[in-house]
């Protein structure tokens, strides 16, 4: 006249995802049930199993996996666990198993785009404001999802890189001398040494033109002679004007 009760409902598994040599042992449930025997033998169930993901031996209660978890996909199972006794009538109870599925570190950062681009003027005073930001996810948890950014190239020594992304000047830029940095910046997740992961997109930083650069003549201070007869508007000599300068900026009047 006594139903089985479980010892310590609710209880709760943990399994690492993408687990391999499957079946596994998972853990054990335990029902009692107080009536003298043959009354009082249990045999377990499970009500449901997620598509055989899970499986109990009836006799024992001990809790199998069959399939591989994905935590990205599913964090965790409800599972309700039946207990029935041999008695007449069979009575039963139910007991619940919480199965958490721990993170394995097996996505790699992901950048929101595969290259970045920007720009910044010359001459520009350091550190003035980010020049772009970059931005990596990954859906790992814990250190496995936690990202850290580098830069990588040898253009990448004039630029600094804060922890969120935002990317700096360090140094001041002179156009004329380089007009384009193209490096690599890296996220990386924070996993133990040896099984961390990452990933890289490409960035390329234009610099803009300043009109600092004063004309200059090719050809000046020559020593022309002219005709005697030379008339109004005949040509006498043709003076070439530079401008290292781009643009408009470059165009010389003389």
């Amino acid at each position: 006249d006594s139903p089985p009760k479980f010892r310590h409902s609710p209880y709760t598994a943990r399994v690492i995802e993408n687990q391999e040599d499957l079946p596994r042992y998972m853990t054990r449930v335990a029902a009692e049930d107080p009536d003298n025997p043959p009354h009082n033998l249990i045999k377990y169930s499970l009500k449901e199993n997620f598509g055989n993901r899970f499986s109990i031996n009836s006799s024992t209660g001990d809790v199998f996996i069959h399939s591989a978890l994905d935590r990205e996909i599913d964090t965790h199972f409800q599972i309700h666990v039946v207990a029935v006794d041999t008695g007449y009538p069979r009575l039963s109870s139910t007991g619940t198993l919480s199965v958490l599925v721990e993170d394995l570190n097996d996505n790699p950062p992901t950048f929101h785009q595969n290259q970045y681009t920007g720009s910044i003027r010359e001459n520009t005073r350091v550190e003035a404001r980010p020049i772009l930001r970059v931005l990596a996810t990954d859906p790992d948890t814990g250190d496995n999802g936690r990202i850290r950014y580098s830069l990588s190239g040898a253009d990448s020594a004039s630029f600094r890189l804060e922890a969120d992304g935002r990317l700096y000047a360090s140094a001041e830029f002179d156009r004329e001398e380089k007009d384009i940095y193209a490096f690599s910046v890296v996220a990386e997740d924070s996993a133990s040494a040896g099984l961390s992961l990452q990933t890289s997109a490409t960035v390329t930083i234009t610099i803009q033109d300043e009109n600092d650069n004063v004309p200059e003549l090719r050809n000046g201070g020559t020593l022309l002679n002219v005709p005697q007869d030379i008339k109004t508007g005949d040509f006498v000599y043709a003076l070439e004007g530079i401008d290292a300068d781009s643009g408009d900026r470059k165009s010389t009047r003389l």
